[in-house]
Order: C-alpha cells, then structure tokens, then sequence
C-alpha cells in the first residue's frame, strides 16, 4: 500500500510536472515524514513550479544544517524549518527567535552545513515608497511583512509577504534598486495519506 500514499503524494504536482524547474528528488519522502497537520507549499511564478517547501518535525535537521544554524544563531532557537526545493538551490530554510531581543530572522543551508541566505525582517514603513507602489501595483497587493535577504546564490533582495483584496498569499522578490520584480502565488495543500 505504501505505493498508493506516495502516488498520492504526487498528485499535486502532476499538473505542473512539465513546467517544474526544481529538481524534486526527495520531495515525496520528505511529504510522507512531515507532521500531518503542516501543509506543504508551493510557489508558482505563473503556471510555473518556481519552489517546494515540506515543513519538518521536530528533529528534522540533518546534522550539518542543524550545526550551521547553531553556529550562525546561538542565542536563538527553532520556530519552524523546511525542506526546500527550487530552481536555484535546494536546502533546509529555518525560522529562528532571538530569545534576547525576540526578533526573528530565516536561513536557508545547504546539505554542507553552507548558509545560502540571511533573511531579516524590516518594517514595512522602511521599504521605500515609491518602490514599494511599484511592485504592490503589479498585483494590486497589500504587504503584511518585508523582509531583506542577503544570499550566497544571488544578488541581495527585498522579499515582501503579500496578500491580495481575498487574503490569498503571494510574495515579491526584488533587486534592491527594485529591478527584476517577481510576484508568486503561494499555494498550501495538506497531503493525505493512509
């Protein structure tokens, strides 16, 4: 039977399979170990797959990711972390709190233990207005956080979380001088399985 559940597993993808650009090696397994009430989710840039994250349970980190975070963050401890395929890097994104000054902040390593990407939260009255008109106007969105991400794998970046007039979520990415606006849908499913 365990062919059926990871069938199923799949079945959200087959819609997309000839536009995906990650390489989803490992997807399924990692759908079937995930906690059954963290949905995994999807981001399409357009009718194409740009990424794939499978939340993970406690004790999910293989040791290298876990060792790097530590080393990066010492005073901060695990809120959620993901497993994440997309078309530039596949990794583990994990969202840490500062227990000193309770801020939060993401990073997404490598299987070598390799910090790809910083992620810090800003205030969304701190990205600059006429920027942010621009790139909310494509979508006609409202921005619920902002965030400005450092990375290994590509230029730095603002990223906004967004939600449209029906509280569906999307998320921009853009240069800092606001060049290369990309706007992503993001779609939560629950995977069933039995």
């Amino acid at each position: 039977m365990r062919w059926i559940r990871e069938a199923l597993v799949l079945l959200p993808l087959c819609a997309v399979a000839c536009q995906t650009q990650p390489d989803l090696t490992g997807f399924t397994s990692a759908c079937l170990a995930t906690p059954s009430d963290a949905p995994v989710e999807l981001e399409f840039e357009g009718d194409r797959l740009s990424a794939a994250r499978v939340p993970l349970g406690p004790g999910g980190l293989p040791p290298e990711v876990q060792s790097a975070v530590d080393r990066e963050h010492p005073t901060s401890r695990t809120l959620q972390a993901f497993r994440e395929w997309s078309g530039t890097t596949d990794g583990w994104r994990v969202l840490r709190l500062d227990e000193g000054d309770s801020s939060t902040m993401e990073l997404l390593v490598d299987a070598a233990g390799t910090v790809l990407e910083h992620v810090h939260p800003v205030h969304p009255d701190l990205v600059p207005p006429d920027a942010l008109g621009a790139a909310i106007a494509k979508g006609r969105l409202r921005v619920v956080r902002a965030h400005v991400v450092r990375s290994e794998v590509r230029a730095n970046r603002w990223r906004l979380e967004c939600e449209d007039p029906v509280g569906r979520p999307f998320r921009i990415e853009a240069g800092v001088g606001w060049d290369e606006v990309r706007i992503c849908r993001i779609v939560q499913c629950s995977i069933a399985t039995w």
